[in-house]
């Protein structure tokens, strides 16, 4: 385990985070244009190394725009929503990220943040019984 996983173990332990599964398979990556990248299995580059993923989350699909300087994740983990919510406003201030706000809607909630040459947002939404899905979208600073 590495330094990343070990500090992103941690942080999903101290806010009592309980994940299954695990991301399973060899990652994909196809080239829908020469400045657009799609993939799937693990995080692209332009995502920063420090960014906390929950312990056991499943990275479901990614899109790299370069010529916008935009990132946007897909990934599910096996908690509910708000569990999620909660990893991500403790572990993100730890990662060094500075978190903005948390807006909290019917249906799913938004976790705003800037920081390590990025601002972004992760849309957290309940995909089925402690089933969430976040949609991380990052753009360069």
């Amino acid at each position: 385990m590495g330094p990343r996983h070990a500090r992103i173990a941690l942080a999903a332990s101290a806010v009592a985070v309980v994940v299954s599964g695990c991301n399973g398979g060899s990652p994909t990556t196809t080239a829908s244009g020469p400045n657009v990248v799609i993939g799937s299995g693990e995080l692209p580059a332009t995502v920063p190394e420090e960014f906390p993923i929950p312990q056991g989350a499943v990275i479901a699909s990614t899109l790299v725009n370069f010529d916008a300087g935009t990132t946007e994740v897909i990934l599910r983990a096996a908690v509910n929503g708000a569990v999620l919510v909660q990893f991500y406003s403790v572990s993100l201030p730890e990662a060094g990220f500075q978190l903005d706000d948390v807006v909290v809607e019917a249906a799913s909630w938004d976790v705003l943040f800037t920081g390590r040459g990025v601002s972004g947002s992760i849309r957290i939404r309940n995909a089925g019984a402690d089933i969430s899905e976040a949609v991380l979208e990052l753009a360069d600073l």
